[in-house]
């Protein structure tokens, strides 16, 4: 992909990865492609293998668990 668009220096979180074939991951794989630095979030420890290795590939700079049901989550 060529475009003149850089995120150098700045940050991102992405939530809602659920495996390489969420809208999330290609969001997330496009911002770090770009330079951002991001921030990764899992829902559960069920999920969290599925979404690590994900987030390995992308080189986070943090990997969270986010359950936006959870307000001490959210924090």
């Amino acid at each position: 992909m060529s475009t003149s668009l850089s995120l150098e220096g700045k940050r991102g979180i992405v939530l809602g990865i659920a495996n390489r074939h969420s809208i999330a991951y290609g969001i997330a794989e496009v911002l770090s492609e770009q330079g951002a630095e991001l921030c990764i979030t899992y829902l559960n420890e069920k999920s969290k293998p599925f979404v690590a290795s994900l987030a390995e590939k992308l080189t986070t700079k943090l990997f969270l668990p986010c359950d936006v049901s959870k307000p001490d989550e959210l924090e």
